[in-house]
């Protein structure tokens, strides 16, 4: 991504140095403008989110950052001392629990993949996000996002919720690769317009699988119409002990060639 760049509107002249100067020392003495930066998480006996020291960079991220886990193959545990905010959030090749500790984490940007566990040239291992004891507020949600790999993502505990601020936000599982997402315990997780995608999305859907088990009273609550093995994907949904999936919505199943199963034992 280019720097910014600022735009003066000239005033000095050959015949006014002084100005010149005084021009040049502005600019030069002036802060610089920075973008959002990538930054990578380095600890991998865990801790702190907000600790700079577990940054491989030093820094704590902003809002303005986004964040990865790639450390990779570790398992570890992640904690929040406070609410927060990130560009991004994304998992690859680590294991991941995020202890939210009764805290909020906002994740800005405003993507469908605004939060991705995906497992890119990682072999031989799970890419794993667990979730407990808060909120994450995000504009997507995207597990599995590369082929012939696995990824997962696990929403747990009664005051657990994954909540969408965009209108067009959505949760997709099994976008390429395969990808299972558990919601658990009476943790809820909402999808907006763009719904529910099990096994597979436009474009990407060829060999992906897709697997959402809900259980011991989660929720997974959507608003729009949801899409169970598509595009050359396959779908599995567990719906068992308690838990439930709602949608003011149809339910697409099968479509362009997609496989899918459906159980529900509540």
């Amino acid at each position: 991504m280019p720097a910014p760049f600022a735009v003066f509107r000239p005033f000095a002249t050959v015949g006014n140095p002084v100005r010149l100067i005084m021009l040049l020392a502005v600019i030069a003495c002036a802060p610089s403008l920075a973008w959002g930066a990538s930054l990578q998480w380095g600890n991998i006996a865990g801790g702190t989110f907000s600790t700079p020291g577990n940054w491989k960079s030093g820094i704590a991220p902003t809002a303005a950052d986004a964040v990865y886990f790639q450390t990779p193959k570790h398992a570890y545990s992640v904690n929040f001392s406070a609410d927060a905010a990130t560009d991004g959030l994304y998992v690859n090749g680590d294991q991941v629990t995020l202890n939210l500790q009764g805290h909020t984490y906002k994740v800005t940007t405003a993507y469908r993949d605004a939060i991705e566990v995906y497992n890119y040239n990682i072999d031989n291992y799970v890419t794993k996000l667990r979730v407990t004891g808060g909120v994450i507020d995000t504009a997507g949600v995207n597990v599995g996002g590369s082929a012939n790999t696995l990824s997962v993502m696990e929403v747990v505990g009664p005051a657990t919720k994954i909540t969408q601020y965009d209108q067009y936000g959505e949760v997709t599982v099994g976008d390429e690769g395969a990808g299972e997402l558990l919601i658990d315990d009476r943790a809820e997780v909402y999808a907006n317009s763009f719904g529910v995608w099990i096994g597979g999305n436009p474009g990407t859907g060829d060999n992906a699988h897709g697997l959402v088990t809900i259980s011991n009273g989660g929720k997974l609550i959507s608003a729009g119409t949801n899409y169970l093995g598509q595009h050359g994907g396959s779908a599995d949904l567990k719906i068992l002990s308690g838990g439930s999936f709602q949608s003011t919505y149809s339910f697409v199943g099968g479509h362009h060639g997609g496989v899918n199963n459906v159980l529900a034992a509540c």
